[in-house]
């Protein structure tokens, strides 16, 4: 199908927007053209029908791309970016897309959808996606059991994982760290995950695990924990 085939005999009105961001993705050139035109002349259908138009995003060619941003970027306002739409382009297995999925999430997010950003979010197993949902945990997810347990499997997966980034780890254990000082329902939260993975993970992780378990150790004596008191051997002289 050529570009002169569809300019003479097809109406793109007719044609569900999905498609019309799959000619972004064509190997001729000139019917990606049409498709960047037929974006351009019809902003009020594709913010209508923004599920389906942002998918121009998902492109193999670096310049359909750019496009769809620089067009999204002018023509997409506060109105149009709701938080599913925004959590779709991070959620997209493509690192483009996921990127310019989190510079809209930060130019448009708003506090009441904090949790379910948080939560979204931490289901996602990019390793770029995990560190950027850390941002969040402070705010939405300290002192609010029932939503960490629900981060449960996000925290596991970050500790144990041998590709995460180091920065996540090491936010991970710091909010841990400063979680289990609010009070022994928090403690056995936290025990639960470091018991499980202290036996497990590296070297310089067990170390933080160690210093973790010993805090809840110190602070409720109640919780079980894997570590283990070592008597001190006195020799004689």
């Amino acid at each position: 199908m050529t570009s002169e085939f569809l300019t003479k005999y097809v109406d793109l009105n007719s044609w569900p927007v999905y498609r019309i961001a799959l000619m972004g993705n064509h190997d001729m050139k000139e019917i990606r053209e049409m498709a960047w035109k037929y974006y351009r002349e019809n902003s009020s259908r594709m913010k209508y029908e923004k599920e389906e138009a942002i998918q121009l995003l998902d492109s193999d060619w670096n310049e359909t791309r750019d496009f769809a941003e620089k067009y999204f970027d002018e023509h997409f306002s506060e109105n149009e970016w709701e938080p599913e739409l925004i959590i779709t382009l991070c959620d997209n297995v493509r690192p483009e897309v996921q990127e310019y999925g989190t510079r809209v999430l930060g130019r448009y997010f708003k506090d009441e959808f904090g949790v379910r950003y948080l939560l979204a979010l931490s289901e996602h197993p990019d390793p770029v996606i995990q560190l950027y949902t850390t941002n969040y945990l402070d705010r939405y997810a300290f002192n609010h059991l029932e939503r960490l347990k629900q981060l449960e499997f996000y925290f596991r997966s970050i500790l144990t994982s041998i590709n995460t980034k180091r920065v996540a780890k090491e936010r991970v254990f710091h909010f841990l760290a400063k979680q289990v000082k609010e009070g022994e329902n928090y403690g056995r939260f936290v025990s639960a995950i470091l018991n499980d993975l202290v036996a497990t993970i590296s070297i310089k992780d067990k170390a933080q695990c160690m210093i973790i378990l010993n805090d809840i150790n110190k602070r409720y004596p109640d919780i079980k924990t894997r570590l283990k008191a070592v008597p001190i051997e006195i020799r004689s002289k």
